[in-house]
């Protein structure tokens, strides 16, 4: 498996969010059943890729 990291772009932000998202309910799956399965992510990378870029 190959990776490739690379620091995260405005337009990279519905993705990351995305990827946290399916994190958090894998959580859920496996280990806590008390997460809301229609938890979904919005905002929360926004403010660090923002905090970059200006």
């Amino acid at each position: 498996m190959n990776f490739m990291i690379s620091t995260a772009k405005i337009d990279d932000i519905e993705e990351v969010n995305n990827m946290l998202t399916n994190l958090i309910q894998d959580e859920r799956r496996k280990y806590d059943s008390n997460i809301n399965e229609n938890y979904k992510v919005h905002n929360f990378y926004n403010q660090f890729i923002m905090r970059k870029i200006i």
